[in-house]
């Protein structure tokens, strides 16, 4: 009921922001069977180094099912989660945990969110997800064959997110740790889970090493804007308490109201065991998150899905000998799935993540004007290179031969009409009626702004199209 409810929204998604770029990245995959270098319709020459597992998936589902296929791609990723959770927690020998375990991803609102969303987090959570529960299985006792899907499991959540690089370090101070107190294969076994986890995520890692001086770009890329990082840093990296904050209204109630019950019932009976201890360690990956520059909550998804199926396996241990307790939770986890999927509101349309009505006829305008293969300066790039088919440009941190960064940094027409022309650019798509005095990375500042308003206004330049608080302009003949 849960997917029946998310396929019609998914399937009506009016693509926004990154979801553009996965969705153009996709698409071009399923075109040329290949991974590109550069993306010639992108900031100039955009290099590609994102990790390419989603975009993988969603070129076989465009493949596949075209259009229909890849907007689809999110809600059979969360409907195969829903199957590695019930088999994962079966799997652990406690009846009731599948049950609550599957019941709480349902009524988790994040999770139904980015189901229907194109980003790549929910790959990344079902990945994440199956280590963490192969992890409590191989901690409890090492199985054959346990090094090798768990290092699997890892080293493909890598190729999907780089977040999961944390995961290599995390396995090998675990079996530091199991070494230490005498179990040596569950060291062995964690070691090997580790090393496969490398051995997977290291083609990658090597390409982007080898291209761009680092493996784990952008970070200590050797192409890096040290400006445009700082600006970037301070505007899109929330502060602690806003990202905290965000997390637990994201994670919903039935999850908030297990993981308490799990901590308080496991103190009362002084029983802690493994899976408290994971869930332990996601709290405390959360905590340590906003030490991460321009990290957002979205990136915290597998940490609050595994959170919660942790907390129903630890609860389920708790009252392993309380049987009326146990049909209890069975009716409260029900009920929290059952409001979930009874209550769901609409997730995209009428909201800020469906694109709006307002950009669609800026991009409609933009692919009416603008020539087949000219750039436009727009702070929505992908979606006018999705949308109106045109190459977009903008000052990025990295990735980008010659960032157009100067026009941003002065009033001046004059100069603002030289750097447009140094880059090859005479359209500029204009979205904010107002913007910050200097320029923060992310939005128009008003002194460009004005600088565009005089070349206007001596006619260096001509608006083209005007539509409420949208513009598109030509600068020069």
């Amino acid at each position: 009921a849960w997917l029946a409810r998310l396929a019609p929204q998914a399937l009506a998604a009016r693509l926004q922001t990154d979801e553009c770029f996965h969705a153009y990245m996709a698409r071009w995959l399923a075109q040329h069977h290949a991974l590109p270098l550069r993306i010639d319709g992108l900031y100039g020459g955009f290099a590609y180094f994102y990790p390419p597992l989603f975009h993988l998936v969603g070129g076989l589902a465009a493949t596949v099912g075209g259009s229909h296929g890849l907007l689809l791609v999110n809600v059979a990723v969360s409907a195969l989660l829903l199957f590695v959770v019930a088999r994962g927690v079966r799997r652990l020998d406690v009846q009731p945990a599948a049950r609550w375990a599957v019941a709480l991803c349902v009524a988790t609102p994040f999770l139904a969110l980015h189901s229907v969303l194109l980003y790549a987090e929910d790959l990344s959570t079902l990945l994440v997800t199956a280590v963490v529960l192969r992890l409590a299985l191989l901690l409890r006792a090492p199985r054959p064959g346990d090094s090798l899907a768990l290092g699997l499991a890892a080293g493909l959540a890598i190729v999907a997110k780089l977040s999961a690089l944390v995961l290599p370090p995390l396995l090998a101070l675990l079996a530091l740790g199991a070494f230490a107190s005498g179990r040596r294969t569950t060291a062995r076994t964690l070691a090997t889970a580790a090393a496969v986890a490398c051995a997977v995520a290291a083609p990658w890692l090597a390409h982007n090493a080898a291209r761009f001086g680092s493996p784990i770009y952008p970070a200590f890329g050797r192409d890096v804007h040290p400006l445009l990082m700082r600006l970037n840093a301070r505007h899109f990296t929330p502060s602690a308490w806003t990202l905290w904050r965000d997390v637990l209204g994201r994670t919903g109630p039935a999850v908030g109201a297990f993981a308490i019950a799990a901590l308080a019932l496991g103190a009362w009976r002084r029983r802690g065991g493994v899976e408290l201890a994971l869930f332990g360690g996601c709290l405390v990956l959360v905590l340590l998150a906003p030490l991460q520059a321009m990290v957002g909550t979205r990136h915290l998804l597998p940490l609050i899905v595994c959170a919660g199926v942790l907390a129903a396996v630890a609860l389920a241990r708790a009252l392993a000998d309380m049987p009326r307790a146990r049909r209890a939770v069975d009716v409260a986890a029900l009920a929290f799935a059952a409001w979930a999927v009874l209550a769901m509101p609409g997730l995209r349309a009428g909201t800020e993540l469906d694109e709006s009505s307002e950009n669609m006829a800026a991009f409609a305008a933009v692919h009416a004007a603008v020539p087949a293969g000219e750039t436009v300066l727009a702070r929505e790039t992908y979606d006018v290179l999705w949308y109106a088919d045109r190459p977009a440009n903008w000052p990025v941190p990295f990735g980008q031969v010659s960032p157009p960064l100067g026009l941003f940094l002065t009033a001046d027409p004059a100069s603002i009409e030289r750097d447009l022309a140094r880059h090859g650019i005479r359209w500029v798509l204009l979205t904010d009626d107002a913007g910050p005095a200097t320029f923060n990375g992310g939005e128009w500042p008003q002194p460009t702004l004005d600088g565009l308003a005089k070349l206007v206004a001596t006619g260096r330049a001509c608006e083209v199209w005007r539509e409420e608080d949208h513009a598109l302009l030509r600068v020069g003949p």
